[in-house]
């Protein structure tokens, strides 16, 4: 019998392939990545082929099909909230990243559904996404500072979220 802990994906788009893929195919002998779903059908048919992951174009396909123990979510900002609510009422643990819901009565419905559902939740930090960098990137937009022609970032206390603050 198989004992490693079944996730599967919803969204798969450049952090899926570049961030989460990599780090389940290290940890191959502890979980089974046992398939994903995202709003293109097309392009996750072709991603399943080249990847080798079982495609399913619906949550619920995904979930009566591939069973999975734990579900991450990795979808953008805009629609976390929305996308984690339908999937909490699956009563799978779920995985997501920050930020989990932009307005507060966002996060409060998600609290109430996580609640009503009694799942449970994990949430990964995504450092660009903190208060203090969304405040950051404010200023430069406001044009504040004027033009941005050079930036240092010499004294940053973790490495690949500060590459990512510069975009």
């Amino acid at each position: 019998m198989d004992s490693r802990l079944r996730i599967a994906c919803i969204g798969a788009g450049r952090r899926f392939e570049t961030v989460y893929l990599p780090v389940l195919q290290k940890l191959s002998s502890r979980v089974e990545l046992v398939g994903f779903t995202r709003r293109q059908e097309t392009v996750g048919q072709e991603q399943s082929k080249r990847l080798g992951i079982p495609f399913y174009p619906t949550l619920d396909a995904l979930m009566g099909y591939a069973k999975p123990d734990v579900l991450l979510v990795m979808v953008p900002p805009k629609v976390n909230a929305e996308v984690t609510c339908v999937v909490v009422a699956k009563k799978c643990a779920v995985l997501i990243e920050t930020p989990v819901a932009l307005t507060l009565s966002q996060a409060e419905h998600l609290k109430s559904e996580v609640a009503k559902h009694g799942t449970v939740v994990g949430v990964m930090e995504q450092k660009p996404f903190l208060p203090l960098e969304e405040w950051k990137h404010e200023v430069i937009r406001s044009g504040l500072l004027g033009k941005i022609v050079t930036v240092a970032n010499d004294f940053r206390s973790y490495e690949y979220h500060a590459i990512a603050q510069l975009r």
